[in-house]
């Protein structure tokens, strides 16, 4: 199958090539448009070197009037060097301040800056974690069970009576730790249980820390009650959650609770937590 070349494109503003919008490359496939700004500046607009959906713009100092001149110039380079077949992919310098003397790749273009579009905000994105796990045996109607670093799923061997604290070593087993601020909108759990006594999961939030001995936890959220309603079948939980916000860098933890005891309970879950940056 025959290839056809991909060119890039180099600008540089002439302040130093060593820091951001200095230079930059962008591959042609990026390009979007141009769009004079006013009688000696031609905008170019590719898509941000960031990613993310963001528009970068490079702003051509030019000879007065010349918008049209230049443009078609900058479009049948673009046509020549990436629709013919060709060995080898190339580099194209549209403006470079820094060579001496500066290089353009036509006398009218005399200078260029660089502004990067603002990275895509991560607000309204939606996130989701899962999380498995067991207990067997329980009949505590007092003690939180929760995670461990060296068993995930069995949730038995990992008590407290008070979730609002949790030892470093217990602190590196969070669910999920946020990037961005957030919140949860949406909980579903399906499970089987051999007994029908009542149980609720807790949700509690923790700052990032570092040197500490032991780490302070927050409620962020708390089920309804969930009864199987037969035992030793699959039971299901839904449940939409308003207000349980949390911070950039929290870490989200989840504890299971008895509400009530007739007999040591085995309960198997897998639920999924859902969200989105706010």
């Amino acid at each position: 199958m025959d290839q056809v070349k991909k060119t890039s494109y180099f600008f540089s503003t002439g302040a130093g090539n060593n820091a951001p919008g200095e230079s930059a490359y962008y591959y042609w496939d990026k390009f979007k448009g141009f769009n004079p700004y006013d009688a000696t500046h031609l905008d170019i607009y590719f898509e941000s070197a960031k990613d993310c959906g963001a528009v970068d713009t490079i702003r051509l100092t030019i000879a007065s009037g010349k918008h049209k001149e230049i443009s078609d110039i900058l479009l049948n380079n673009i046509t020549f060097n990436n629709y013919a077949l060709a060995q080898d992919d190339s580099i194209v310098v549209i403006y470079d301040g820094d060579a001496s003397p500066a290089q353009s790749i036509n006398s009218i273009i005399i200078g260029c800056s660089i502004t990067y579009g603002t990275p895509c905000s991560q607000i309204g994105q939606v996130w989701n974690d899962e999380i498995a796990g067991y207990t067997t045996g329980i009949t505590s109607t007092t003690n939180y069970h929760h995670r461990l670093p060296t068993t995930v799923l069995n949730w038995t061997l990992g008590t407290t009576t008070d979730p609002t604290s949790f030892s470093a070593y217990n602190a590196t087993t969070p669910f999920f730790i946020a990037h961005s601020p957030g919140k949860i909108t949406q909980i579903n759990i399906q499970g089987q249980s051999n007994s029908r006594d009542a149980f609720r999961f807790y949700i509690y939030k923790a700052a990032a820390s570092s040197s500490e001995v032991n780490v302070s936890l927050t409620l962020l959220h708390t089920t309804a009650s969930i009864i199987p309603p037969v035992v030793s079948r699959t039971y299901s939980y839904h449940e939409d959650v308003d207000s349980a916000i949390f911070s950039q860098n929290d870490r989200l933890y989840i504890f299971y609770k008895k509400g009530a005891n007739t007999a040591g309970t085995d309960n198997y879950w897998s639920i999924s937590v859902s969200g989105e940056y706010t």
